[in-house]
């Protein structure tokens, strides 16, 4: 009685090791496939944004032709932002702690920078009282 507890123990510690590898094998995997549906919506929207738009500008005859392409060009710009950003924060939180590829480090390092300078952009220097602000531009009232 005694032998057949012990072997069933050790059959639990097993399948209980075996569920946990397929669990974090497949913990990384969705982060590989986020990563990747990131990598392949930014370069489609990056063809998109060096083709189709721009050959709308070209092509425009009217002001508002022109103004429709340029609200274009800008949402593609921000998604492409937005997906920069999402990006960043999948390879900052790589699962278990793992190390970054080389790859996965050039591509935090080249959408890191513009994600930063993005964030700048769209706030406003507000001085007051002698302190100086930063605000989001949504939020700044122009004079």
């Amino acid at each position: 009685m005694k032998t057949f507890f012990i072997i069933f123990l050790a059959i639990l510690a097993a399948a209980t090791v075996i569920f946990g590898g397929l669990a974090a094998k497949s913990r990384l995997d969705n982060w590989n496939e986020a990563k990747n549906t990131c990598l392949g919506e930014m370069y489609s929207m990056s063809e998109t944004l060096g083709g189709d738009v721009t050959d709308g500008i070209k092509g425009a005859a009217t002001y508002a032709e022109i103004n429709v392409a340029i609200r274009n060009m800008n949402k593609v710009n921000k998604r492409i932002d937005d997906l920069q950003r999402l990006l960043v924060s999948l390879l900052e939180n790589k699962p278990f702690g793992l190390p970054l590829t080389k790859d996965e480090k050039e591509w935090l390092r080249v959408c890191a920078k513009p994600a930063k300078e993005s964030d700048l952009a769209k706030k406003i220097r507000m001085r007051y009282a002698g302190t100086e602000y930063l605000i989001p531009a949504e939020f700044a009232v122009i004079q």
